[in-house]
C-alpha cells in the first residue's frame, strides 16, 4: 500500500509541507504505483453494482451540465419495495454519447482507495473522501471552479489536460449560492492561466483550497480519482468553546436587556467580560489539548475486516 512518501514522490513529505501545502498547486509526474490504486476494470465493477449508488452518489455530466437523473436511474422492485437505482446500461449509453461519470464517496469501495484515504487523513488531520471521474472524447464535464477543500487527484488511465488559473479564493467555506451570473463571476475571478498540464497514468495533481481550475479529457477514455481532504478550520472553535463554556455561570446567565435604562452599557460590559473569558479559555493548555484531540478525531482509521481471521481466533 502507498505511504505518504509514495503519494508525494518525488517531492516528498518535508518539501511538500514547506513549499506547497496551502500555498500553491503542484503537479507530480508518474512515480511508483500511484496509478495502481484503481483501474478501469474496478470502475466497471462499481458501475455494475447498481445497489451501491443513490442519486446523490452517482451523477453524470455532459458539456458542463448535469444529465437528468431520469436518464440514468430507474425504479426497480426490491425486497423492501420500489427503489431508485442506476441502470448500468443507461450509464453506459450516456457515457458512449460523451457524458462523464462521477461516483461520489468511494473511499470505502476498494482496499486501495481505503488505504489512501487512511494515509491522507493521518497526514493532514482531515476527513478524506474520494470521488471517481471518468470522461471520454474530449468533452468537458465541469466549468472553471474552485474547491473548498484540499484536492489530491490521482490520474489512473488515459489523458486529461488540467488548466490551473492564477485566481484563488481566500479560505473558502462552501460554495456561493446558485444564481444566473455565477459562472460569469467565476470566470472573472479565475484570472489568467497559471499553467496547463496533461495528466497521464501515475501523475498526481495537488490543488490547494480555493484555487481555480478546470479539466478536459483527451480523445479516449480518461479516468482519475480525486481525494478531497477537509482539515478542521477555526470555525470549529465555536462549537468547542460552547461545549467548554457551558460550565461557566456567566455564559449561562441571561444577557442584559439593551432596551432597559442603562441596558446597552450593561450589555457592553457583559460582552467585554465574556470576551475576556473566551480569550483566557483559548490560552488554556487544557483547551489546546481539547482542540488537538478534536483535530486528531478526524482520522477515522478505517478497519479492514477479516472474518476468516476472526473465526480462526475464536476457534483457537
Amino acid at each position: 500500500m502507498l505511504s505518504l512518501e509514495d503519494i508525494l514522490a518525488p517531492v516528498g513529505r518535508e518539501r511538500f509541507f514547506a513549499e506547497y501545502y496551502r500555498k500553491k498547486p503542484l503537479h507530480l509526474p508518474a512515480a511508483g504505483a500511484r496509478a495502481d490504486i484503481f483501474s478501469v476494470a474496478d470502475l466497471d465493477r462499481l458501475v455494475s453494482q447498481a445497489s451501491l449508488w443513490t442519486e446523490q452518489t452517482l451523477k453524470m455530466w455532459v458539456d458542463r451540465a448535469p444529465v437528468p437523473q431520469d436518464q440514468i436511474f430507474a425504479s426497480v422492485q426490491s425486497l423492501e419495495g420500489v427503489v431508485r437505482r442506476p441502470d448500468p446500461a443507461r450509464v453506459e449509453a450516456q457515457f458512449a454519447r460523451g457524458a462523464s461519470i462521477v461516483l461520489n464517496e468511494t473511499e470505502n469501495t476498494t482496499p486501495s482507495l481505503r488505504a489512501v484515504a487512511n494515509v491522507l487523513e493521518e497526514a493532514f488531520l482531515g476527513f478524506a473522501s474520494a470521488n471517481i471521474y471518468c470522461s471520454r472524447g474530449g468533452r468537458q464535464a465541469f466549468d472553471s471552479h474552485y474547491d473548498d477543500h484540499e484536492v489530491f487527484a490521482f490520474h489512473i488511465a488515459g489523458e486529461k489536460t488540467w488548466r490551473v488559473y492564477e485566481g484563488r479564493i481566500d479560505n473558502p467555506v462552501g460554495q456561493p449560492s446558485q444564481r444566473p451570473n455565477l459562472q460569469e463571476m467565476h470566470n472573472k475571478a479565475k484570472g489568467k492561466i497559471l499553467f496547463e498540464q496533461v495528466m497521464r497514468p501515475g501523475d498526481l495533481m495537488y490543488m490547494p483550497r480555493g484555487q481555480y481550475h478546470d479539466a478536459l479529457a483527451g480523445a479516449g477514455l480518461s479516468l482519475h480519482v480525486t481525494f478531497s481532504v477537509f482539515p478542521m478550520n477555526g470555525l470549529a472553535l465555536f462549537n468547542l468553546m460552547e461545549a467548554a463554556s457551558i460550565r461557566d455561570s456567566l455564559f449561562r446567565d441571561d444577557l442584559p436587556n439593551p432596551d432597559l435604562p442603562g441596558g446597552r452599557e450593561a450589555l457592553a460590559e457583559r460582552l467585554k467580560a465574556l470576551g475576556a473569558r473566551l480569550a483566557a479559555l483559548a490560552g488554556d493548555p487544557g483547551f489546546l489539548n481539547h482542540v488537538a484531540a478534536a483535530q486528531r478525531g478526524r482520522v477515522r482509521r478505517r478497519h479492514e475486516a477479516s472474518l476468516s481471521a476472526a473465526s480462526e481466533s475464536e476457534d483457537g
